[in-house]
């Protein structure tokens, strides 16, 4: 029959095959019909609880702007508000800021000149502080080194077209909600 195989080791490998063949037809009932629910179960258990967390996060992440767009607008609406621009010279007198601010150049690696220009910043530890920069990613490093530095009362302002265009008009007061519930701002990305 087979070439090379004698009679005796071809029954031996037809027996094996009659015996596999049903014990695979069997293992593969047992596992669509009672290991494969189970699993499939599982997948579905493992997938809700995923996006559970995802919407949870997703959710955290939401409160945590409008905690921070609440944050913002008191400390636009503030009298005593101090405004850090960390933009480069030339970027500041490219587009002047309206208000009296400290200009304290910083890049994202190095905020050094934030703690050397200390005596410029307010004693006052809780003082309500705008930082901001171009699209507010340098802003975000030097609120983190005034941060700290024991400040407290610190906002990401974020860039300077943005923050200019939430700063109350004509002595009028910021709402807080209005600027809470705010669309993002729009971000430069690329251009730090």
């Amino acid at each position: 029959m087979f070439t090379g195989y004698t009679k005796e080791q071809t029954k031996q490998l037809f027996g094996g095959i009659m015996v596999t063949v049903p014990a695979c037809g069997a293992w593969y009932y047992i596992r669509m019909s009672m290991i494969q629910p189970y699993l499939d179960e599982r997948d579905k258990s493992k997938e809700a609880a995923r996006k559970e967390s995802e919407l949870a996060q997703i959710a955290a992440e939401d409160e945590i702007k409008h905690q921070a767009a609440k944050k913002t607008a008191a400390a636009l609406k503030a009298p005593n508000t101090v405004y850090i621009d960390v933009r480069t010279a030339e970027e500041s007198s490219a587009f002047p800021f309206p208000r009296p601010c400290l200009n304290i150049p910083c890049t994202l690696n190095d905020a050094s000149l934030i703690r050397a220009n200390a005596s410029n910043l307010p004693a006052d530890r809780n003082a309500p502080i705008v930082v901001f920069s171009r699209s507010g990613m340098r802003a975000a490093r030097a609120m983190t080194a005034l941060s700290r530095m024991g400040y407290t009362g610190v906002v990401n302002g974020g860039g300077a077209i943005d923050l200019t265009e939430m700063l109350p008009k004509n002595g009028a007061s910021t709402d807080v909600e209005a600027v809470a519930k705010a669309p993002p701002r729009n971000k430069w990305f690329g251009l730090i």
